[in-house]
């Protein structure tokens, strides 16, 4: 499956970030680590986007509750309910979930990975650069 008009993760062909770090995460991607891992119960998708994440969720998990949301407004591409001008960092979404997938801007990373374990009561998946490894600033975080 091709995603048309949307710069995947790890393509982009110049070294400037696209507005908003946004990259869409291939389905190939999604469709490989959920392969590997397997979520049982609620899911938050909060850095939809577009949607190719709740996609591929969608898709195996059909009858599990889906909550997309994301801080910008793009398009319903994929029709999957989503909510827009949500701040996944701040908002109160009055509950936790039982699993977090997302491909979060990677300027957020950490912020991002940090509000994941404060309100999933199971699994978190990030999709991250391979940089979210490197760095002193890092190391005590990863640890």
């Amino acid at each position: 499956m091709t995603i048309k008009g949307a710069n995947l993760a790890g393509t982009s062909s110049t070294r400037n970030r696209v507005e908003d770090d946004y990259y869409a995460t291939p389905f190939s991607s999604t469709q490989a680590i959920l392969e590997r891992e397997f979520l049982i119960g609620s899911i938050l998708e909060p850095a939809c986007g577009e949607g190719h994440i709740g996609k591929v969720v969608k898709d195996r998990y059909p009858y599990y509750e889906l909550i997309l949301t994301d801080l910008g407004e793009r398009s319903d591409k994929f029709h999957l309910g989503m909510e827009s001008g949500i701040d996944f960092l701040t908002h109160d979404y009055g509950r936790t979930f039982d699993n977090i997938i997302t491909n979060p801007p990677f300027m957020l990373v950490k912020e991002f990975i940090n509000r994941a374990l404060e309100i999933a009561n199971d699994k978190v998946l990030m999709f991250c650069k391979i940089q979210l490894l490197e760095g002193k600033s890092r190391k005590g975080f990863l640890e």
